[in-house]
């Protein structure tokens, strides 16, 4: 019987079938490359779409306001880029006019040598006085230093137009940095629309109306016309199976309507091959259990219509060999067969084991220091900061969300806990009727009360409910740590956001500072021209820095409302100016402990919930393989019945029944079994889930770690460049003052220690934040 329920020789037929096949298509998840809020939705669920038509329009008022923004930086830079244009032909002026005075110089040595000679020669005779011959000679002398002076004065206007040159490369990369900037600013303003990639039927729409999404946030699923069919065959019927032979198979969502098809590919290996981790029993204990093996089938025909079949659809598929007959199996023999199996099959689940290689130590060594407390945030001795993380970690929405998912799942542990017991359930009754008697046909009236209680459990033999309510524990441990990793994300967004802003303050002040500077030097400028000491070529340079300093306070105060903004945000308040430390070299940066163990990521909220996620994905295999078992249910009833309320406690009639039940899955067993793959599959993912979040959680350490190392090189060398050109813009205003250097000294000095203090302040930002990314990335600090 078995031989011939299952077709073994000698009852193989040159026809297989198989009911474990799939329709499947290429699915596109349509997500945005940028955040904002969902100003207009242009299409319904389910709809047909072409490609590029508008699908939903993301608000992009604040990406418009950045394309201007980087326009005005671009304008900026190309502005500086003509200034330094104005500045060589300048700087070629001047060479003009030293070549002259040193032609001038030459041509009056030339004179004076002569008229020594004369003077000599009158000398000798007594026609001139010695004192006379004297001050002829004096008159050579100067005659030779003035050649000597003219000829220094060339050489360096020579060298002011060699800076000048120099110069121009790095202004033009600024040009070429800013037209990036605009360009990318033009890519996220485009990326604000929402189209279709190509033709196709669109899914179920995610998002609505003024709902806020951010960068990959999934919107809707492009589904194409176009689709195929994969069915799972099972090894043993492979013998005859080959490319090309005609298939027939039925979709059962649409009554088992009939297509036609060809093979189109063949899998090379079954899915245990492919499987990183082998599964338990894949061969079995007692009797081999066949794998199968994926075989990818062409439709053929019309799909569309009222034919269409979509991804997901369930079929079932015959395939025919050259010459055979079409082969039917005996549906009792095969369940009869997988009762006996039955008994054999185990629902015991080996933990998942992570093959990961932990690396002994971190890339970057880190300096002595003592730990810190795991509030970081205080570490800072900022006041404002501590104020607003504890606002935030109070009002913001997602660490709300987070929190009320943790009572959402703490419910779940209390309900599926609540199968482990019996149940009991009381009830009380009255009924009063009124019937016909047949033999005299007058009315009779009766009373009937009644009392009961019945109790019911499951007994759970094979592990079904406590795999559940395992689940469920796992579950609720992987939303605390979810809560907790919200807790940690939004702390360190406030004081990372907190941070930029005193930056940006102090940004703001050196420009202001370095304004007052340029106003004060444009004033000199003023007062030598009107005196007659310089030209009006060095007003209008100090006029332009002026200018362009200026124009660069409006940029950063737009900045500091854009970050107040969003750190508003944060806090869970509405946009308003913020109270905040007005001292930025205040903020000493942190000074890292001599050892950091590779333990304390096991503290991180997201590898704590990755591990849990895989403990529960572990309980839901067990519960999945258990359901192929018999389930044994005990139930016990008790009820008093009686014509009145006082004869219920008096002298009742009394019943009960005492019984149980045993049911075991016969004709749905494949749908059983398909949930044990589905659940074997999603205990894999979780596994590789678990594998990658340890992974990246050591890359960011050592990223953090790398990153606050140069931070910390690079700050030291501006901080010395700092003092550098501070003494030297003292230097060229010196020179300048008392008529021994240009303008365009005073120009380079001011620009060179312009753009130091600026790296100074934007390079200890990063450091900072680093450091916040370096406590984020352990979980919330380093002590242990």
């Amino acid at each position: 019987m078995i031989l011939y329920a299952w077709q073994l020789p000698p009852f193989t037929r040159h026809t297989q079938f198989t009911d474990n096949a799939y329709v499947r298509g290429q699915t596109t998840f349509i997500s945005p490359q940028v955040n904002g809020y969902i100003t207009q939705v242009n299409v319904q669920d389910f709809v047909q779409v072409k490609k590029g038509e508008l699908l939903m329009q993301i608000d992009d008022r604040i990406y418009r306001q950045r394309v201007h923004q980087a326009e005005a930086q671009l304008a900026m830079k190309i502005a500086a880029l003509n200034n330094n244009l104005q500045q060589r032909k300048s700087a070629e002026a001047v060479i003009a006019r030293n070549e002259a005075v040193l032609k001038n110089a030459k041509a009056q040595s030339l004179k004076t040598q002569a008229d020594l000679k004369r003077v000599k020669d009158l000398t000798a005779d007594g026609s001139l006085s010695i004192r006379e011959r004297d001050a002829a000679l004096a008159s050579a002398a100067q005659g030779s230093a003035d050649i000597d002076q003219a000829k220094a004065t060339l050489e360096m206007s020579r060298q002011d137009l060699q800076t000048v040159i120099v110069n121009r490369g790095a202004l033009e990369a600024d040009v070429e940095n800013a037209r990036a900037a605009l360009e990318l600013a033009q890519i996220d303003l485009q990326n604000t629309r929402i189209v279709a990639p190509r033709d196709g039927q669109l899914g179920q729409i995610a998002v609505r109306l003024g709902a806020y999404v951010t960068a990959g946030t999934h919107l809707t699923t492009l589904v194409p016309p176009q689709h195929w069919v994969i069915a799972n065959i099972k090894e043993t019927q492979l013998a005859e199976l080959r490319v090309g032979q005609p298939v027939r198979f039925t979709v059962d969502a649409l009554n088992d309507r009939a297509y036609e098809g060809r093979v189109e590919s063949i899998s090379p290996a079954t899915g245990v091959e492919f499987s990183a981790i082998t599964p338990d029993n894949a061969t079995g204990n007692f009797v081999k259990i066949a794998q199968r093996i994926p075989v990818r089938v062409e439709v053929l025909g019309k799909t569309g219509g009222d034919c269409a079949i979509a991804s997901g659809h369930v079929g079932a598929g015959t395939y025919r060999y050259p010459g055979g007959e079409t082969m039917t199996r005996r549906p009792v023999a095969a369940l009869l067969f997988a009762l006996l199996l039955s008994g054999c099959q185990s629902v015991d689940v080996a933990p998942a084991k992570p093959s990961l290689q932990i690396p002994a130590a971190w890339r970057t060594a880190t300096g002595p220091a003592s730990a810190t407390e795991q509030v970081w945030w205080r570490n800072f001795h900022d006041s404002h900061l501590n104020r607003y993380v504890d606002q935030a970690l109070q009002n913001n929405s997602d660490v709300l969300i987070a929190r009320e998912r943790v009572n959402e799942y703490q419910a779940r542990v209390y309900a599926a806990e609540g199968s482990l017991f019996p149940s009991l359930d009381a009830g009380v009754s009255g009924a009063r009727a009124r019937t016909q008697s047949a033999a005299t046909g007058l009315p009779i009236y009766s009373t009937l009360y009644k009392g009961s209680l019945t109790a019911s459990y499951d007994v759970d033999i094979w592990g079904v409910n406590r795999s559940t309510a395992s689940a469920a524990r796992a579950s609720l441990a992987a939303q605390k740590a979810a809560a907790a990793a919200a807790d940690l994300t939004v702390a360190s967004s406030v004081a990372s956001g907190y941070i930029t802003l005193l930056a940006l303050d102090e940004q703001l002040n050196v420009t202001k500072s370095t304004l007052k500077s340029r106003e004060e030097a444009w004033n000199l400028a003023k007062r030598q021209y009107e005196t007659g000491y310089s030209s009006r070529l060095e007003l209008m340079q100090s006029d332009s820095e002026l200018r362009s300093t200026r124009a660069q306070i409006p940029l950063l105060e737009h900045q500091i409302a854009q970050q107040e903004n969003a750190l508003s945000l944060l806090l869970g308040s509405n946009p308003t100016r913020l109270a905040r430390s007005d001292r930025f070299d205040a903020l000493t940066p942190l000074t890292l402990p001599s050892q950091l163990p590779s333990s304390l990521l096991n503290r991180r909220p997201d590898v704590v919930q990755a591990e849990r996620q895989l403990i529960a994905a572990d309980a839901t295999l067990a519960a999945s393989r258990a359901s192929l078992l018999p389930s044994i249910n005990l139930t016990a009833t008790g009820s008093v019945q009686d014509r009145t309320l006082p004869g219920l406690l008096d002298d009742p009639l009394r019943l009960w029944s005492i019984g149980g039940s045993i049911l075991a899955p016969l004709l749905n067993r494949q749908a059983l079994n398909a949930q044990v793959d589905i659940s074997q599959s999603q205990r894999n993912q979780a596994l590789y889930s678990y594998e990658k979040t340890v992974r990246n959680a050591f890359r960011e350490v050592n990223d953090s770690l790398d990153a606050i190392t140069r931070y910390q090189e690079q700050l030291s060398e501006l901080q010395a460049q700092q003092d550098v050109a501070q003494e030297t813009l003292r230097i060229a205003q010196n020179r300048y003052r008392n008529g021994y250097s240009s303008y365009l000294d005073v120009l380079d000095a001011q620009r060179t220690l312009f753009s130091v203090q600026t790296n100074v302040v934007q390079v200890k930002n990063n450091l900072l934040l680093a450091q916040i990314d370096l406590y984020k990335a352990l979980g919330g600090g380093w002590s242990v």
